[in-house]
């Protein structure tokens, strides 16, 4: 007996693998493990046929239209008798035209991720456009927009952040700032150091970073998203806008006065030449919480005149400088009244 004889051998011949069982040379071969062929049936799409007996001593394993070549076959028939795990293929090398990927660290990591997800999206997108799918193909370019545009807005350096005091000016400081600060040139405090000429170079590199990060985001935004994006954008400043307005009259009116629900702003006609009307900062009317005498006694008589809202003049900078953009924005015409919710 030599020692090929004492395992489990395999020959191929036309897509056919021929697996001798052990001992077979002696004539009491030793058969595969119960159960083997089951097992092929269900790992083994492209297996055709099987036949084996103990007569024979061997078991021949028919493959059709399988792709592999004839020394995988041969490891699969064997490790299929025999019931010992496959060898896995080796790792194939990557090409080399395609480098490895680099060595990231730190942010550039996500920065990485939102280009492989662009190229993965632009993929999708272009084989469903070539299958018919086209809403699909365009929700697959708006989903890719959106993410990059909302990963990449939270890298765009922010704009400081400053809330004056009540009738706060550059030149007449409210928020207590330390006068040995004051610009040497221009004597404006710290708080107002933003419209300071010593700050411009500052706050112009800044705006310059911001605009330059967000116009390298949405040069790759097609043009229905940029007039949403617009459009949102519009609704988000005057949100932004009547809020600033909103908390500026809490702050200029007592604390321990009347409960004002909202305030409206008269629109003029400036005479500047804008090609809209500006908001009044006098003659502006406060109006009171109408369900403030819910709790009164019903009986009581309330035919009595109560009075109108409260008219009071707000000459502030920072009002002022917030209702001059919500005009620019609103372009409103003369006589238009801008009404403000002041409820928290």
């Amino acid at each position: 007996m030599t020692e090929r004889t004492k395992v489990f051998t395999a020959d191929i011949a036309e897509r056919a693998v021929c697996v001798t069982w052990p001992d077979n040379d002696r004539g009491g071969a030793t058969p595969p493990p119960d159960g083997w062929q089951d097992r092929a049936w269900a790992q083994e799409p492209t297996l055709h046929e099987i036949d084996e007996g103990s007569v024979s001593g061997c078991s021949i394993l028919r493959w059709r239209e399988d792709p592999r070549p004839d020394p995988e076959l041969i490891e699969a028939s064997l490790a299929l008798v025999t019931g010992r795990p496959q060898a896995a293929p080796p790792a194939a090398a990557p090409p080399a035209d395609r480098p490895l990927p680099p060595l990231l660290i730190g942010a550039q990591v996500e920065a990485y991720a939102l280009v492989v997800r662009r190229q993965t999206c632009d993929d999708l997108a272009g084989e469903l456009r070539n299958d018919g799918q086209v809403l699909a193909a365009d929700l697959v370019d708006e989903n890719r927009d959106f993410t990059e545009i909302s990963r990449s807005l939270a890298a765009i350096p922010a704009a400081p952040k400053t809330e004056h005091g009540a009738h706060c000016r550059p030149f007449d400081c409210r928020c207590g700032c330390d006068r040995a600060q004051n610009c040497l040139d221009c004597h404006r405090c710290v708080c107002w150091r933003g419209k300071c000429c010593a700050q411009v170079a500052t706050d112009y590199a800044r705006a310059r970073a911001r605009k330059t990060a967000l116009r390298a985001l949405l040069d790759a935004v097609g043009p229905v998203m940029l007039t949403e994006l617009r459009e949102t954008v519009a609704e988000a400043e005057e949100a932004a806008l009547r809020d600033t307005i909103a908390r500026r009259v809490r702050l200029l009116t007592p604390a321990d006065g009347p409960r004002y629900t909202h305030a409206v702003f008269a629109a003029y006609d400036s005479k500047l030449g804008m090609g809209h009307a500006d908001y009044r900062l006098h003659d502006v009317e406060l109006h009171e919480d109408e369900n403030k005498h819910e709790d009164e006694d019903k009986h009581e008589d309330k035919h009595e005149d109560e009075g109108g809202p409260a008219t009071v003049d707000l000459d502030d900078d920072v009002l002022s400088a917030a209702l001059g953009t919500l005009a620019g924005l609103l372009r409103p015409d003369e006589g238009a009244d801008l009404a403000v919710d002041l409820t928290d």
